[in-house]
């Protein structure tokens, strides 16, 4: 039996990329933090995503986000004195798969992303593939879909709001 690779996790990917999140994910971290859902994600403006819904916040396309640290940039649920998740049991899907990713229309094939930030060799071991394929099948097929839903209908409102009028739209149907 090889190591974990993430023992030797450095959290580069946490601390670089905009770590994308759906309503629900947010909705379910908060509830679990007990924090506002403002202050576990937010709605950005770059870097957008072609895979997952653009929303029209003030005018600008956006995608949910987990919050980031205004100083690091780094995402807010990274403790930094020892570059691990304070959230990894409510990891959101972006989280859980990486550093690989699903392919495929027929069905998802695992495979690792060409850009990996971590700092050991990741084997994808096959039972390890068949739950990363179940959990994607599930995220693209029905949690998406429904995001996807809801985003056109707030893109064809003319009000709009922010980032926490998004969610309550998302997930409290107003």
């Amino acid at each position: 039996m090889t190591a974990n690779p993430c023992f030797a996790c450095d959290a580069s990917c946490c601390r670089r990329y905009a770590i994308y999140v759906l309503p629900e994910e947010v909705m379910r971290i908060a509830a679990d933090r007990n924090q506002p859902r403002t202050e576990v994600a937010a709605a950005e403006t770059v870097d957008l995503t072609s895979e997952l819904p653009v929303v029209y916040l003030e005018g600008k396309p956006a995608q949910l986000v987990l919050a980031r640290d205004p100083e690091s940039g780094a995402c807010v649920f990274l403790d930094e004195d020892n570059s691990r998740c304070t959230i990894h049991d409510l990891a959101p899907y972006i989280c859980q798969m990486y550093p690989h990713t699903a392919t495929g229309d027929a069905g998802p094939r695992i495979r690792q992303l060409n850009e990996v930030l971590c700092p050991d060799p990741f084997p994808l071991e096959p039972t390890r593939e068949r739950e990363l394929a179940a959990l994607s099948l599930e995220f693209w097929n029905e949690r998406v879909n429904l995001y996807r839903s809801a985003a056109q209908r707030w893109n064809l409102r003319l009000d709009g709001g922010g980032t926490e009028a998004l969610l309550a739209f998302c997930l409290d149907g107003e």
